[in-house]
């Protein structure tokens, strides 16, 4: 499946939960948006890689004292980890990372890529050394 038609459904999934929020009043800013976040990200593994030896893991275990990102994505055989994914709470606002900034560098510190997310904007830093950018 193309890459454009994943990040249509993602969309599409991301407005309808979005929608139901407001009416419902009962979603949480962060943890309500995970489902449509997870699909997208294991979608795009699937149609990035063209086989299923990337697996993305959603709440993986702690990650040696520094905490444990939202999602970690890794190879099905070798277990060579390809990086981290977290997620902050879907804002209205501009993606600030700037709150956020000591919990990514304890991530950056594992010596993997991370993307830092809002379900919108999508950051992409390569290692505490360096300032994260916007995708």
């Amino acid at each position: 499946m193309p890459y454009q038609e994943i990040a249509v459904r993602y969309l599409k999934a991301l407005q309808r939960i979005y929608k139901d929020s407001l009416i419902s009043k009962q979603h949480t800013a962060e943890l309500s948006f995970r489902t449509p976040l997870d699909t997208f990200f294991k979608e795009l593994a699937d149609e990035l890689n063209g086989s299923k030896d990337i697996v993305v893991v959603l709440e993986p275990r702690n990650q040696s004292k520094m905490g444990r990102p939202d999602w970690l994505i890794h190879d099905r055989a070798t277990f060579g980890v390809y990086g981290y994914i977290e997620a902050k709470g879907l804002s209205q606002s501009p993606f600030d990372t700037k709150p956020y900034e000591e919990q990514f560098n304890r991530y950056l510190t594992l010596g993997h890529k991370l993307i830092i997310t809002d379900g919108i904007d999508f950051v992409f830093a390569f290692d505490a050394n360096e300032k994260p950018q916007l995708l």
